[in-house]
């Protein structure tokens, strides 16, 4: 019950060119043409010996250090990287960069974007908005691919593959219909302000509930 896109960053042996690499992918996630709704400034952490939440004001956020080290026990480390919004109303977004943690040689990154879903909503421009942006989020990783900034990259959708809205909308809706589902059940259970879920901001939530529950095996 998600959308993600998952990639892997061209690996570095020197922190110079891990500096380089991440320099290329923040101007090429800066043009306009891929309308990305912000991209962060690049930043570094150097942390050999301290905590990550020990980390100097201005650094990398945590969560950007997870992304980058994929193992929140990592103590130790180093990582460049920047945070692409994809959308403002649901603030989606996906790391760039890379780290070296722990005993690796080379700088790396294999990781995945946020749960994209959210980018769905009506105040996002529902699932037409989603198909214009995911279009978008693909053509730039194809481009830092074919630049050799990215060595891979896959969608969990298949709309990388097949390229037809159709399927994808199919996609989208089958996974608005699950998570509708599965909230319905969480909220049988839980006090109202502990259950959230980006599916409430659809005129039709509860639609969307039975049809993902007439979906589910029997008890």
């Amino acid at each position: 019950m998600s959308i993600r896109l998952h990639y892997r960053v061209s690996s570095a042996p020197t922190v110079q060119r891990a500096t380089d690499t991440v320099a290329a992918l923040h101007a090429l996630a800066r043009e306009p043409s891929f309308g990305f709704a912000d991209v962060s400034a690049v930043s570094e952490y150097f942390g050999r010996a301290g905590d990550f939440n020990n980390y100097a004001v201005g650094t990398l956020d945590r969560e950007i250090l997870i992304d980058l080290s994929l193992a929140s026990d990592v103590r130790e480390g180093e990582a460049i990287g920047f945070w692409v919004t994809l959308e403002r109303a649901s603030r989606c977004g996906f790391t760039l960069g890379l780290g070296r943690f722990g005993n690796a040689r080379t700088w790396s990154c294999d990781t995945s974007s946020d749960n994209l879903a959210g980018m769905t909503v009506p105040e996002s421009g529902g699932i037409a908005g989603f198909i214009d942006r995911y279009t978008l989020l693909l053509a730039f990783f194809a481009a830092a691919q074919e630049r050799g900034l990215v060595k891979s990259f896959s969608d969990e959708t298949g709309f990388k593959r097949h390229r037809d809205p159709d399927r994808l909308r199919d996609v989208v809706r089958a996974d608005q219909e699950q998570v509708a589902a599965l909230f319905g059940r969480l909220k049988d259970h839980f006090p109202d302000d502990q259950v959230t879920s980006y599916v409430t901001a659809f005129p039709d939530f509860e639609r969307l509930e039975a049809d993902g529950r007439r979906g589910e095996p029997p008890a």
